[in-house]
């Protein structure tokens, strides 16, 4: 456990606070600060050189560790050092300003004064204060203080209250004449929104109840001014993007990114056409990578070096796509907001539906499919860079966006309803909620009217929003974009919703519940299905005999599941499976051709 030894006491002749330093153990030579999150906790412990000059020595022997509080340190006026948790520093500064003793210094009073008072500063402290810089380095250093010190905060805090914000920390407030609120494009709308509640608090203080608050996107005036055409850039790691970008559209180019999880990495890039929009598209940088654990976090590392005033930036998450169970080694959909948390939208492919080309023992086709959907996903993001633009600036609900990605090449003899419900099927996925998506845009070939359609798919009406596109894509496919789709917050229901509206695909009408199971009919036979969303409720299952036999009780399960539980089931009577070997499942016990046309699509 790290033991508290000294601190960094930056300003020796006046109070204020300290910089606490920790070591391994009594014999350690290494200092340690601490690593601290936004709710003043623990999180770990980093190595510091820290200057012999200004160091003190701690007279109180504490510790602290991983999850625990963190220490502060005061000094006071009599040089006394006070070290406590956040919570009781609260009675330390209460205390002390109290006094008159630390009145020579306004700027220490108004940074002691957040332990006693909160996030929302003390009016008195906070004018003293600015009175305090204003005086002694003049207005334009008291107004830069004011805009970076106390109204930024103000704004960050009015934002945490609202919505986490991944991009808010490229921000930049200044007061002239108006509150300017510079932000990433994409936040622009969503902020437009906000309750500007502590803004509001710290503008008063300072005699502006009157101001006007202005969002504006970050960087938009200067590349305007320089009218630099956007461009594209993609990054790729994995089979599956060697093989997309080697394709002659794209000219990809293999290079080597250090400690990469999936070997050499491939990049291209090119201009976006200026014909697409007037104004021209904002520029696309899109990494694409598959769900093995480590590529996601090697690509949220190339994003930094596309700032968001002048890139939209996707990430494309390619699902597993064989055969079977997916690997239990794999990046799971709910840390994809996390881990991509740089990307503005994270896409996904295929969202473990795994009913592609061929047969189960034709790997070569499940590639091709994966690579077929990936392809057309780049060149449409490419081609449609004023749709893309138009959705990121308009607002985002979140950061990134969560999106899903389907493609269907329809069939002549299948009319609009069932190529809109085979569309959205293809595109079901257990860990983001289709349903939930706040556009459903499909981009169909030709030159159609333009329109909503309502679709009904298993417990839910999908309202999509019909395209007429030519440019995307040079084929018949149908291309459908989910925007803003949410994650489940109770899993079991969100799979057992998933089960309906997979089953409904395949014209399996839902009847109702019957205990655990969900009754399904089509045609007189009747379906059992026992939705598992955890290894945990397999096993329970199937620790029962089956009552009615494998053709008639399905357990479907999106986990990988192991070759005893397996056979487990199999020995109790039950029909144990992946839910992406359904569609087989179904063919050959009930002969059923339904959706199976599109499966090799």
């Amino acid at each position: 456990m790290p033991l508290l030894v000294g601190f960094v006491d930056p300003a020796q002749d006046a109070p204020g606070f300290l910089f606490p330093l920790f070591r391994r153990d009594p014999g350690s030579n290494v200092d340690l600060a601490q690593v601290v999150d936004h709710q003043d906790v623990v999180q770990g412990f980093t190595e510091i050189a820290a200057p012999g000059a200004l160091l003190r020595q701690s007279r109180d022997r504490l510790s602290v560790e991983v999850g625990e509080p963190a220490l502060w340190a005061f000094k006071d006026h009599r040089n006394e050092i006070h070290v406590a948790a956040a919570k009781d520093m609260a009675a330390v500064a209460a205390k002390l300003l109290s006094s008159a003793n630390l009145f020579e210094w306004p700027l220490v009073r108004l940074e002691l004064g957040s332990f006693r008072d909160g996030p929302r500063p003390n009016v008195e402290l906070l004018q003293a204060a600015f009175k305090s810089v204003q005086d002694d380095s003049g207005e334009l250093a008291a107004a830069v203080w004011r805009d970076t010190e106390v109204f930024t905060p103000a704004v960050r805090r009015d934002l945490n209250r609202h919505f986490q914000v991944a991009h808010a920390e490229q921000m930049v407030v200044l007061y002239r004449d108006e509150l300017n609120i510079f932000i990433a494009p994409a936040l622009v709308e969503r902020l437009k929104k906000v309750h500007w509640e502590e803004t509001w608090f710290v503008l008063k203080a300072f005699s502006l109840p009157k101001a006007r608050i202005a969002v504006r996107p970050l960087g938009r005036a200067y590349a305007s001014q320089k009218r630099k055409a956007a461009r594209w850039k993609i990054i790729g790691i994995g089979g599956v993007a060697r093989h997309v970008l080697q394709d002659e559209f794209f000219h990809g180019r293999v290079f080597n990114i250090r400690n990469a999880p999936a070997g050499p990495a491939i990049r291209a890039g090119g201009t976006l056409s200026p014909s697409l929009d007037q104004a021209g598209p904002m520029s696309q940088f899109i990494a694409v990578c598959q769900s093995a654990e480590g590529q996601v976090e090697a690509m949220a590392r190339k994003v930094e070096g596309h700032p968001p005033e002048v890139f939209i930036r996707h990430l494309v998450n390619v699902r597993p796509f064989s055969f079977g169970s997916p690997p239990p080694r794999k990046t799971p959909v709910d840390q994809l907001p996390t881990l991509a948390r740089g990307f503005d939208h994270a896409w996904i492919i295929a969202g473990h539906r795994q009913r592609r080309t061929g047969n189960f023992r034709n790997q070569f086709s499940v590639s091709n499919a994966a690579s077929r959907h990936v392809k057309v996903l780049l060149k449409s993001l490419i081609r449609r860079g004023d749709l893309v633009s138009r959705l990121t600036n308009e607002g985002l609900s979140q950061i990134p966006s969560l999106n899903l990605f389907g493609m269907l090449r329809p069939r002549a003899e299948w009319s609009e309803q069932e190529v809109l419900r085979y569309l959205l099927g293809t595109m079901l996925c257990e860990e983001a909620l289709l349903h939930t998506s706040e556009h459903i845009i499909v981009l169909m070939p030709g030159e159609l009217r333009s329109r909503m359609v309502q679709v009904r798919l298993g417990r839910h009406k999908y309202i999509v929003n019909l395209l007429a596109d030519a440019r995307s894509n040079r084929s018949a496919d149908l291309m459908c974009w989910a925007v803003s789709a949410s994650l489940p917050k109770d899993f079991d229901e969100a799979f057992k919703d998933f089960c309906i509206s997979l089953l409904d695909g395949y014209r399996w009408d839902y009847r109702g519940e019957d205990g655990e199971s969900l009754i399904f009919e089509d045609e007189g036979e009747v379906l059992n299905v026992w939705p598992a969303q955890t290894l945990s409720a397999v096993m329970g299952v199937v620790s029962k005999e089956s009552q009615h036999g494998r053709e008639w009780d399905v357990i479907l399960t999106p986990q990988s599941i192991p070759a005893h539980v397996l056979g487990r089931a199999r020995k109790m009577g039950w029909s144990l499976m992946h839910y992406s070997e359904l569609p087989r499942w179904l063919r050959t016990h009930y002969r059923s051709s339904r959706f199976a046309e599109m499966e090799g699509r």
